[in-house]
């Protein structure tokens, strides 16, 4: 029952912090309108995954890669689903699996 409160805070705490719509700036190369507790929030969801390094340089590193795929409608998704995958990742390497493999998931 404490887990299934604790998810049901989480969730609603989320609601609370979630602005309005994240978006990426293409020519400032940098996020609109994402908020330090949303920052924090992601960090305490993936503690194994460096949230802020992800944000100011590896996604917009991949952004400016990747221009035709990264015209994206839902940009929180997409970060969502970055971090999710960097962190399993980060899990697999620490249980000794040697990490997440290009195309698998």
């Amino acid at each position: 029952m404490g887990k299934v409160t604790s998810i049901r805070q989480g969730a609603q705490e989320q609601k609370r912090i979630a602005p309005e719509k994240i978006w990426y700036n293409f020519h400032e190369m940098r996020w609109e309108d994402l908020s330090v507790e949303q920052v924090k929030f992601w960090e305490s969801c993936y503690p194994l995954v460096d949230v802020v390094d992800v944000l100011t340089k590896k996604m917009p590193a991949w952004i400016d890669g990747n221009p035709a795929k990264a015209n994206k409608k839902d940009w929180k998704r997409f970060i969502v689903g970055w971090l999710s995958r960097d962190q399993s990742m980060k899990e697999q390497f620490q249980k000794g699996g040697g990490g997440w493999k290009y195309g698998s998931r």
